[in-house]
């Protein structure tokens, strides 16, 4: 389980170091709990709920299948809150 203040290194695809992040919050919810506020944040697609959970299902189901489990609107996901401490950009 993540932790609060913890730091990590993002990469690119390359393998190289873009940017360090530390960890803000760390909650757990159920798949079909996420709110529109969290999928908003993650920032990614149009930022809707709807598109978050199309996307991420996906996701789930492929990682599911590798684990011969099937995924579930119940399963229970780990959210992360992060900042930037340290960008490479300059």
């Amino acid at each position: 389980m993540p932790e609060v203040g913890h730091l990590q290194v993002v990469t690119n695809w390359s393998g190289e170091p873009v940017c360090i992040i530390e960890v803000t919050s760390v909650s757990k919810c159920k798949y079909n709990e996420v709110t529109a506020e969290f999928a908003a944040l993650e920032g990614e697609g149009d930022k809707t709920l709807g598109w978050w959970r199309k996307a991420h299902w996906n996701f789930f189901s492929k990682e599911c299948d590798e684990l011969n489990i099937s995924p579930s609107e119940d399963m229970v996901l780990v959210l992360e809150h992060f900042k930037t401490v340290y960008s490479a950009k300059k």
